[in-house]
């Protein structure tokens, strides 16, 4: 099991470009970012993420927060549309913690789920598991229809 610990926040290294997905941002603006999941519980598995550090909601300014769930239920719906996922569920990390029996830990910044559900799903909860690069390069191009975006990184699907 891995005990690192992470100094820096990897969404604010994100927000800021110091660091970089492999499979990049699906949407930006100057309030947040909307990004695949490394980590997802099915397929199409997103974030909805603030470009500012804030570890919980009542951190959030109420249009922050609005805007926050707008988009992820704007994605859910781009989701089920495009990823032929019969449903959506939004989940919200506030604040850090850990999955008992896992690697994955929790990222100290808040931010939105959005976690496509389909007909096949026997579990409400679905462990997450670390996601291949190939996975998350072509679930952006279902979800963007933006082969370059895909490309960037020379990856041929």
């Amino acid at each position: 099991m891995n005990n690192r610990i992470i100094t820096k926040c990897v969404f604010c290294e994100i927000a800021a470009s110091r660091l970089l997905p492999d499979y990049g941002k699906i949407f930006e603006n100057g309030d947040y970012f909307v990004m695949l999941s490394a980590y997802p519980q099915t397929q199409g598995h997103l974030l909805v993420i603030p470009q500012v550090h804030v570890t919980g909601l009542s951190g959030l300014s109420q249009q922050l927060m609005a805007n926050l769930l707008g988009q992820a239920v704007k994605y859910g719906e781009i989701i089920k549309k495009k990823l032929k996922a019969r449903a959506y569920t939004i989940k919200v990390n506030n604040g850090m913690y850990k999955l008992e029996k896992s690697d994955v830990r929790h990222v100290d910044h808040v931010h939105f789920h959005v976690i496509p559900r389909y007909s096949s799903d026997d579990k409400v909860n679905i462990p997450p598991q670390k996601a291949s690069k190939k996975i998350l390069i072509r679930t952006m191009r279902l979800l963007t229809m933006n082969k370059s975006i895909a490309l960037k990184k020379g990856l041929k699907l």
